[in-house]
């Protein structure tokens, strides 16, 4: 027993003695660490200090030249003190990497005494760039969480915490769309206002985007580069540690959230800029050739006009170049010099290939027609032009202010005469018209009495509507019906257009093609307002209801109703949208009693009783003809009699049988006794 206790008191003695060594080298160790880090925290108040154990030279020096070297390292950058330690031990064992990660919070930019406003300011970039920080720093954006030093961090060479643009690149451009990028063009450059010169010619990008062109509509490439991540760059920091590098979310979290690592230690750059316009915009022949074809790309592009608003061709708006019509080959020969050249001219041809029949006649009537219209402009201008000269001799008082007006008259009549009207003909009449209207007005100011002695004016200026129908759709057409959505109606275009000649503005905007501006009310103020005049779109009825139509089968009556005078809305309240039998029978019942209603309803139920069983004859009919032995004559005969049966009982139908139902009896019953005796007859020929 003497032994065993003997043996647990040395156990506890030398516990006791190792114990207190342990706590010794606590104490140092703690001292060590204390003063390591007083150390490194006095030095760190010196930047040059950093440079001793860092590879950090161009930092320092970029440091030193920046607007924060009033600073030192800690304002920004965090004190921490394990880490430093830990970074010491693996400096002195040769294990450190001396290019470690500089962390800095967004607290630390963000505080009192530094940037305490930067979220609720709005700068400008780049001049004329409006950066909100409070919308980057303060949402998800693209499923990241941003930092501060997302943006400003030390990819600029020679500057310490700079913006470069390259950074809003990536964002904006990585995964969006060809000529667009992931906000919209106007998100960073708003709408340009300013004429540009390009090229030769000059248009405003402002009217461009007021009628709907998209920026990408000339702009084809804005941006070069992908932003992709190549694998390597992983490797680079990490060893075979991708097996997450397909999910951007969580990268980018750890990479950009949590640790604030440049986008570009991972990502290629993107570049941003006026990388390639369409087609019709590249052409280069300037580079030799002073301004030309300069008119003919204004009038294609429908810009540069005065007075008038840019209307770009429809060509042109679909990025057909030049070419895309000027591809048929010829050789020239220029007369002064016999120098032999090849010519790039269009054919009527082209227009057919791409918009088929009927198009190629439209472009003949653009050739044709615009140069009358030239011609007509060209009198007026030069009759305008030579009062305002004399009167400017005269030294009349508002001979500055016609001048002014005569000098946009002359360019835009000389635009389209030197630009070919063909090339955006739309614009071409608009121009041609400003031109005659300035000339008009400006003999209107100096000289009234002579307003009576300008040439007649084209009947086309007078009507938008006759330049629809003269340039376009008298050689195309346009389609019989409609569907009218708001009202539920199928409605019938070429009545409207060619029967009742309603101008094509009174219904579509004369500015913008095919956009309809007539609604529903506006309907209802010419057809059930004012002077009644149900026959412009029931004029089936309205024949039927007057006895003003013609049958195979019996004469035409007038409805009795009609013979006493009763216009349509005695029957029809044309404030009320519901014109079924059951609304319109209780006007029979206030006018007579409650029989007549129930009679209204009988005449409907005997008509369609009737034209069933004339629909069965008629079938019975055809059917018959078609495997008769007749003679071809005689067959022919019978079937020219059956189709002017179908045709009076579509009209029937058509025309409703109640707007005149002693009429439509006889003629069911006449169509239908006529049936069966051609039945009959079949019968025996059999």
């Amino acid at each position: 027993m003497r032994l065993i206790g003997r043996f647990f008191r040395e156990i506890g003695d030398t516990f006791l003695r190792e114990k207190r060594g342990i706590f010794y080298l606590s104490i140092l160790l703690f001292f060590i660490f204390i003063s390591a880090n007083l150390l490194f925290y006095f030095t760190s108040t010196f930047p040059a200090s950093c440079k001793i154990c860092h590879y950090m030279k161009p930092y320092y020096d970029q440091w030193r030249t920046s607007n924060h070297n009033n600073y030192n390292c800690l304002k920004c950058h965090k004190f921490r003190p394990v880490v430093n330690m830990i970074n010491t031990l693996k400096y002195v064992t040769n294990t450190y990497n001396p290019r470690p990660i500089a962390v800095i919070e967004d607290k630390r930019c963000l505080n009192a005494n530094c940037h305490p406003g930067a979220l609720s300011e709005k700068v400008k970039f780049k001049g004329s760039i409006l950066f909100d920080h409070q919308n980057h720093l303060g949402k998800i954006k693209r499923g990241e969480k941003l930092k501060c030093v997302s943006c400003h961090s030390q990819i600029v060479q020679g500057e310490h915490i700079a913006v470069t643009e390259k950074v809003c690149f990536l964002c904006h451009f990585k995964g969006a769309t060809r000529g667009q990028s992931m906000t919209g063009c106007p998100s960073c450059h708003g709408t340009p206002t300013k004429i540009v010169e390009h090229e030769g010619f000059s248009f405003s990008h402002e009217s461009y985007l007021k009628i709907g062109v998209a920026c990408n509509q000339c702009h084809i490439d804005v941006a070069s580069g992908s932003g992709d991540v190549p694998l390597e760059r992983c490797n680079s920091c990490h060893v075979e540690r991708a097996e997450k590098a397909q999910e951007p979310l969580f990268i980018h979290k750890v990479h950009v959230t949590n640790v604030g690592i440049n986008c570009f230690k991972c990502h290629e750059p993107i570049e941003h800029g006026e990388v390639r316009l369409i087609q019709a915009l590249e052409v280069r022949c300037e580079n030799c050739h002073a301004k030309l074809h300069a008119s003919q790309k204004e009038l294609y592009m429908g810009a540069s006009g005065r007075g008038v608003a840019d209307t770009p061709s429809r060509m042109f708006a679909a990025q057909v170049a030049c070419d895309g019509c000027h591809k048929h080959r010829s050789e020239g020969e220029k007369p002064s010099d016999a120098i032999k050249a090849e010519i790039v001219t269009s054919r009527a041809r082209s227009c057919v290939e791409c918009h088929g029949k009927g198009y190629d006649l439209m472009l003949y009537d653009w050739i044709r027609k615009g140069a009358n219209l030239i011609r007509s402009v060209e009198s007026a201008v030069s009759f305008a032009e030579r009062i305002v000269e004399r009167e400017e001799a005269n030294k009349n008082p508002r001979s500055e202010e016609v001048v002014t007006l005569m000098n946009d008259a002359i360019y835009n009549f000389r635009l389209v005469q030197s630009g070919k009207p063909a090339h955006n003909i739309d614009y071409s009449y608009r121009l041609l018209k400003e031109a005659w209207e300035q000339s008009e007005l400006a003999i209107r100011i100096v000289r009234p009495s002579n307003v009576s002695l300008l040439p007649a004016k084209p009947e086309i200026f007078q009507k938008m509507g006759k330049y629809c129908t003269s340039f376009c759709h008298d050689r195309i057409g346009i389609p019989e019906e409609l569907t009218f959505k708001e009202m539920g109606i199928s409605f019938p275009h070429s009545l409207h257009s060619s029967l009742i000649e309603i101008d094509c503005t009174v219904c579509h905007s004369p500015e913008k093609h095919k956009m309809r501006i007539i609604t529903k009310e506006g309907c209802m103020e010419c057809h059930h307002g004012g002077e009644e005049k149900c026959g412009r779109c029931h004029h089936a009825e309205e024949k039927f209801y007057t006895g003003n139509y013609k049958t195979f089968q019996g004469p035409s009556l007038k409805d009795i109703m009609f013979q006493a005078d009763l216009p349509c809305t005695s029957c029809h309240d044309l404030t009320s949208k519901d014109q079924s039998l059951n609304a319109i029978k209780q006007k029979c019942i206030d006018c007579h009693d409650e029989g007549y209603g129930k009679m209204l309803i009988d005449w409907e139920r005997e008509a369609e009783e009737k034209d069933v069983a004339l629909t069965v004859l008629l079938d019975n009919l055809a059917k018959a003809l078609e495997g008769s032995s007749l003679p071809r004559a005689s067959r022919e005969k019978y079937m020219k009699e059956l189709q002017a049966l179908l045709e009076d009982q579509g009209f029937l139908n058509s025309s409703n049988p109640v707007h005149n139902y002693m009429a439509a009896r006889e003629i069911y019953e006449n169509l239908i006794k006529r049936a069966k005796e051609i039945e009959k007859i079949l019968e025996k020929k059999k």
